[in-house]
Formats: structure tokens, C-alpha cells, sequence
């Protein structure tokens, strides 16, 4: 009868130090996991403000000249394009790297330009969008 109540001691004893240890591990986890997370929301707020470094801003106005004229009417087509792309490239804000430019033409009034640049490991991306509103 001594060993029964012995092994059951043990059993018991075995049993507290698991549970003891499974909640010892949950709480370091969630201790060193906190501090983590934020390095890591940090550093995507960096990223985005490094980012909005990068990229220009157009204004409007600026690209009217370069708008073809169909029957008295403003339209966008691939001149435009060639315009954009060789303003933002003199203008990206990227010592070095690729630049990579993608344009979908909608319509003769709306066009969106893609940009993506890989830079020191890093890839950027921003998207332009053109629309004439005639109203």
C-alpha cells in the first residue's frame, strides 16, 4: 500500500509541475512577445513615412500641358504616359535601385500608373491614378 500512495504522490506531483510549467512558458511567451510586436509596428510606420519620402506628389496643373486635344476636348493618351514616367523617375526620391513603371489606360480620360521600386532589399510601391471629370 506504501508504493501505490507513493507513485500516486508522484503522479500528482509530475502533474503540478507540467501544468506549472505549460503556464510558466504561456507567461514568458506573452512577456517577450509584447515588446516584439511593437519593434515590429514601428517598424512599418517607418517604412511608411519612408515611403511617402520617396514618392511625389503631382499636382494637376503641371500635366495640362502634356493633355492631347480631341474635337475641343482634353483627353489622356501614351504621350501623357511617357510624360509621367519621365517626371517621376527625375523626381523619385531614390538614390539607387530599379524602377519599374506599369500603365493601364481606361479610357481616353482615365489612366493608372504603377510604380515599384527595389532599393536596398526594400520594394515600394504607389499608385497613381488620372481621371479627367468633364461635367
Amino acid at each position: 500500500m506504501n508504493n501505490w500512495t507513493n507513485n500516486k504522490i508522484k503522479y500528482f506531483v509530475i502533474l503540478l509541475l507540467s501544468i506549472g510549467a505549460g503556464i510558466g512558458g504561456y507567461y514568458a511567451y506573452k512577456h517577450f512577445q509584447k515588446p516584439f510586436q511593437k519593434q515590429k509596428q514601428d517598424d512599418h510606420i517607418s517604412e511608411t513615412q519612408e515611403e511617402i519620402n520617396i514618392f511625389p506628389e503631382l499636382q494637376e496643373s503641371y500635366f495640362e500641358d502634356f493633355l492631347s486635344t480631341k474635337n475641343s476636348e482634353k483627353i489622356i493618351n501614351e504621350d501623357l504616359v511617357y510624360e509621367l514616367i519621365n517626371d517621376l523617375a527625375k523626381r523619385i526620391n531614390v538614390p539607387e535601385g530599379n524602377i519599374n513603371f506599369h500603365w493601364e489606360i481606361i479610357s481616353e480620360y482615365e489612366i493608372n500608373i504603377y510604380v515599384k521600386i527595389l532599393s536596398n532589399n526594400h520594394e515600394y510601391k504607389k499608385a497613381y491614378k488620372f481621371k479627367l471629370d468633364y461635367e
